[in-house]
């Protein structure tokens, strides 16, 4: 069962911080309904948590000799060599690389990785 007080108090936390980020916009009205929700004067903005603004995964251009030939997800922090041991597992973009060698890699951090190859 679900307790039905736990529930109206995260709505009515929910409900005054949406009400307080339109303080700016519509003063009058949030300031209205606000006082009718609680009896505390002050209001203030709802804290960041950085842990929500954090990407863990980059979608990284694979380019061969300057034409995009795929996508590949990666890790935060994947260093160069991995990058190119997983694009050479990957058979979408190994029929590009197949019997030739890599003369170049030239890789851009969390966004392209452009391979050079004859």
């Amino acid at each position: 069962m679900i307790e039905t007080k736990i529930i109206n108090n995260n709505l009515i936390n929910n409900y005054i911080k949406i009400l307080t980020m339109m303080l700016p916009i519509t003063p009058h009205l949030a300031n209205e309904c606000l006082n009718e929700i609680t009896n505390d004067k002050k209001f203030y903005w709802p804290e960041i948590n950085k842990k929500y603004l954090e990407i863990n995964k980059y979608n990284i251009v694979i380019q061969i000799n300057g034409k995009k030939r795929g996508l590949i997800l990666i890790e935060n922090n994947a260093s160069k060599d991995d990058l190119i041991e997983k694009i050479k597992k990957d058979n979408q973009i190994n029929k590009f690389l197949d019997g030739k060698n890599v003369i170049k890699s030239i890789y851009i951090e969390n966004k392209l990785i452009n391979l050079i190859i004859k």
